[in-house]
């Protein structure tokens, strides 16, 4: 299985398959540019991805709902005196990488709006990305999961972001050829549900705390 290793969906998607499951085992890799290929040969079984580039030939997804992206920082971050789209663009941005990502990317949309931000941080996914924000003054726009990842997801400010972004899509994808197998709509199973209740729990937090919303003029 492929995804953008999000440390609570993989963890989620392990503890359902051992308790329904407990002889299953389960082999996660990070997303590549190779992942599409690798499942139409039937090397990778699933993959949990962005839904922000074409899909190829003769494999299958669910798009699932999309999420919101805010604007995250460490609590007592100087951007949050003064938030407007001047200290959005002046502080260091934390990024994850998505291969073959193209389209809907919060770098296209800054582009399209003639925005230039600075990268601080180029991740290979997004494991460790509460903890980054939370260690340096650097902003991350990413959608509430990331306030999952523990006490560091914990600390995290919310803010809404000066300009709107586009949303996150994330979707399930498979070989077409295998649509029906008894095991893969098992698993496909097990990751929309997964994926479900912690979208909702995350949203909770976001519920739960007092989002900075940015300065207005005139």
């Amino acid at each position: 299985m492929a995804g953008p290793a999000l440390n609570c969906i993989a963890s989620g998607v392990v503890s359902r398959m051992q308790a329904e499951a407990p002889d299953a085992a389960l082999a996660w890799q990070p997303y590549s540019k190779e992942t599409m290929d690798q499942i139409i040969k039937g090397e990778v079984d699933i993959a949990f991805g962005n839904a922000n580039f074409p899909l190829p030939e003769g494999l299958k997804a669910k798009v699932l709902k999309p999420m919101k992206r805010y604007v995250l920082a460490r609590r007592g971050h100087p951007a949050t005196n003064d938030w407007s789209l001047d200290s959005w663009m002046r502080w260091p941005h934390a990024v994850v990488r998505i291969p073959a990502a193209i389209h809907g990317t919060v770098e296209e949309h800054l582009a399209h709006l003639g925005l230039k931000r600075r990268i601080g941080f180029h991740a290979a996914n997004w494991s460790g990305i509460a903890s980054a924000l939370n260690d340096t003054n650097m902003l991350g726009n990413f959608v509430a999961l990331v306030l999952l990842e523990g006490r560091a997801g914990d600390d995290l400010q919310v803010l809404e972001p000066p300009e709107p972004m586009p949303d996150l899509v994330f979707r399930v994808i498979w070989n077409a050829e295998l649509d029906a197998d008894p095991a893969l709509v098992w698993m496909r199973g097990i990751v929309l549900t997964t994926f479900e209740d912690l979208v909702d729990e995350a949203q909770k937090l976001v519920s739960n705390r007092d989002i900075v919303v940015p300065r207005t003029f005139g």
